[in-house]
């Protein structure tokens, strides 16, 4: 037989008493006890040298062999030569199972927001953010289905917000326009685009939105994960807002000027914003009955006794508007009511209107389904005009800045300031493990270290607002009549509808 390089039959070593002897299908290993190692080193060389030739079999060695004798081991290592196998042919291809079916974009879209909605801490604005962003995306992109959406079909959607105009909310010349023709429209009329940081907002929503269908597992990556949000920020960025200096809370709040109110929002909203630092909507929403009263303890157990607005939503109605709503769950709060307003006759003043007949503390003219807060807003920018403050960062939301900044100049303990504000505690562990939320008796005793400019405010007399109050009413009634006369022409014209069917 002749394998490889190895022709002899047998192969032995005298000095270490062992023998290797080749057959036609076997090799056959003679050693005493003491040389079988060395004969083992022989046999794995031959195998090395063999290959797959030989298959091996290994059999157990007897241990009574006398260490002077060499006898021929019974059973030993044996390599049975194996037959070449012919290849086997490759397994036959079994039939592609159909992928599965993606949903599109929208169905996703849909599922995002249904579970934003699960739980507490997501507010109606933030749903509609997020709900504008993800039908821009899929106007731009198309339906298309989820895995298919790709780095290029993002960047559309971030080359269409680098060029998005600003404050076209309001504007009838831009309702009913697809995000492309509003994109050409203000490029048509060389509007402004939205600021930087607007854009950095709808651009993290786009990011979150993929970033739950990875987490969800229904995106292996997003395609979103090139974009650097970063670089929508800018850290050496101006303030859009600053707060109201002595100068011009003393413009605001002259004598000269406010005697001649007719409106009480007018002579309320901005000490009320100035000294509780609530939002104009929370102020201009207020019922008779979130004016309470309490008694209890401080921060130290000392008994104090605190009259509080309480800024609260309506609870969830099936088919019913809420008519007063909150900004953040951190929104619902008691804000103590500072001395400087009970001294003013506040408590006077809505006393004055619940004997009017009216259940909330700012009744309007307006349309009752139009935010409370709005027609102030624009008062306010007209009066700020009148009073010389001229700067467009000065918004009657800048009492919160006024408020905020003079608080931590007098020192108020950064929860405090937090908990009358309306805000989230500091995102770390000691503030949102250990540090208790301050009840409304410590903010009251706190609210009342805040050191404010001095301003000539004239106190509230009883009845300076009546001939408003009647003017609210014969509003109402008037508004009431009107709507009543249209749902009695709409009953007729049904009915006549009827009748002439028959």
């Amino acid at each position: 037989m002749h394998v490889s390089s190895i022709t002899p039959t047998s192969i032995t070593n005298s000095n270490n008493h062992y023998e290797i002897i080749f057959g036609d299908n076997f090799l056959k290993v003679v050693a005493n006890v003491e040389s079988h190692s060395l004969a083992m080193e022989a046999v794995q060389t031959i195998k090395a040298e063999l290959g797959s030739t030989y298959r091996f079999s290994p059999q157990p060695i007897p241990s009574e062999i006398s260490s002077n004798e060499a006898p021929v081991l019974k059973t030993g290592e044996v390599l049975q030569q194996t037959p070449t196998a012919s290849p086997t042919p490759p397994p036959a291809p079994s039939p592609s199972k159909p992928e599965p079916v993606r949903e599109k974009l929208s169905f996703y879209a849909e599922a995002h927001l249904r579970n934003m909605k699960c739980g507490k801490g997501v507010t109606k604005t933030s749903l509609n953010e997020v709900n504008w962003t993800l039908n821009v995306l899929q106007d731009l992109i198309g339906n298309k289905p989820l895995d298919h959406i790709t780095y290029s079909d993002v960047t559309k959607f971030q080359d269409a917000i680098e060029k998005w105009p600003a404050n076209i909310q309001r504007r009838k010349d831009f309702e009913g326009l697809r995000p492309r023709e509003i994109i050409m429209e203000g490029q048509r009329q060389k509007l402004k685009p939205i600021t930087r940081d607007t854009k950095g907002k709808h651009i993290n929503t786009l990011c979150t939105f993929f970033n739950w269908c990875v987490e969800s597992k229904h995106l292996m990556e997003s395609p979103a994960n090139l974009i650097d949000c970063s670089r929508y920020k800018d850290p050496t960025a101006e303030q859009t807002k600053i707060w109201f200096d002595a100068v011009d809370l003393q413009a605001l709040l002259d004598p000269t000027r406010t005697k001649c109110f007719r409106d009480p929002r007018h002579f309320w909203l901005m000490e009320i914003a100035l000294r509780t630092s609530m939002r104009i909507r929370e102020i201009c929403q207020l019922s008779v009955d979130d004016i309470k009263r309490d008694s209890g303890l401080d921060e130290l157990g000392n008994p104090i006794d605190v009259v509080y607005f309480n800024v609260a939503e309506d609870n969830d109605e099936e088919g019913k508007k809420k008519k007063k709503s909150v900004k953040t769950p951190y929104s619902v709060r008691k804000v103590p009511i500072p001395d400087y307003l009970l001294n003013l006759g506040f408590l006077q003043y809505v006393e004055d209107v619940a004997k009017a007949g009216f259940s909330e503390v700012f009744p309007r003219v307006e349309n009752k389904e139009e935010d409370p807060g709005h027609p102030m807003t624009m008062w306010f920018r007209k009066y700020r005009n009148a009073c010389g403050i001229k700067s467009r960062k000065k918004t009657f939301h800048c009492f919160r800045h006024t408020f905020t900044s003079l608080a931590k100049y007098s020192l108020i303990p950064e929860n405090v300031i937090d908990a009358i504000n309306g805000h989230a505690p500091e995102n770390t562990c000691k503030d949102r493990r250990y540090a208790t939320r301050p009840n409304v008796f410590a903010c009251k005793k706190y609210i009342e270290k805040i050191a404010f400019p001095p301003t000539p405010m004239q106190p509230y007399t009883s009845g300076r607002f009546d001939a408003y109050f009647e003017t609210v009413k014969e509003s109402r009634q008037h508004q009431t009549a009107h709507q009543e006369s249209l749902e009695r022409r709409e009953k007729e014209e049904v009915k006549k509808a009827k009748a002439s069917k028959k």
